[in-house]
């Protein structure tokens, strides 16, 4: 009996103290001057890339005033193109009118009317909501930055680990990135849209002068 006790009461006390053992071979947090070293780079991996961010939202904001306002005055340009191209075809003696001409004409303009109306409703929605989203996201996290900073003042003035704040750094630098490939991804399909229109008009206008040149009404 009392050797059983013997064994029990070895076995417990052997437990505990692999208990007590663990608790203090407990890693120990890294050095302030470690946390110092970490929290400024992560810090600074944030800042650079907001400030990209920034430099990059202010010319493609530019990019893309401009190319939104070509691209409505592209279709005013088709529009006019057309529309001349049927007045000009219609001041003809009708002998020399070509019907089937007209009827392109016609048939064009109908077309790129819907194809405008789809393109404006989905594509450039599209475009215009993801950009002007990356904007904002921008703002905010520049906002965020700013609060993460005055957190990071404190938590060293009380002496407190620093990995939750480089974690935070970290994670808004990786938004910043998003969003601006985000923007960027907008304002280069806006750019490509505004492309695929001076193609278009440039090929109505190549048909109009060709009928021109056919002879004069």
């Amino acid at each position: 009996m009392r050797a059983g006790l013997a064994v029990f009461l070895a076995v417990f006390l052997g437990l505990a103290a692999g208990v007590r053992g663990a608790a203090e071979t407990k890693p120990a947090a890294p050095s302030e001057d470690t946390q110092y070293v970490a929290v400024a780079t992560a810090r600074n991996h944030a800042e650079t890339a907001l400030r990209h961010n920034r430099l990059a939202f202010e010319s493609g904001q530019v990019q893309w005033t401009a190319a939104s306002l070509a691209l409505d005055q592209i279709k005013l340009r088709i529009g006019f193109i057309l529309d001349k191209a049927v007045a000009v075809e219609m001041r003809r003696d009708e002998t020399d009118r070509d019907a089937t001409f007209l009827d392109d004409l016609r048939d064009r303009r109908l077309a790129l009317d819907d194809q405008w109306l789809r393109f404006m409703t989905n594509e450039r929605a599209r475009m215009e909501r993801e950009f002007h989203r990356a904007v904002e996201i921008t703002t905010a996290l520049n906002a965020a930055n700013l609060s993460l900073i005055a957190l990071e003042h404190s938590y060293k003035e009380l002496g407190m680990n620093l990995s939750t704040i480089c974690t935070s750094f970290d994670e808004l630098a990786a938004k910043a990135d998003d969003a601006h490939d985000m923007g960027a991804k907008a304002l280069t399909d806006l750019l490509a849209a505004r492309k695929m229109w001076e193609d278009i008009q440039q090929t109505v206008s190549t048909v109009a002068a060709t009928r021109a040149r056919a002879g004069k009404p």
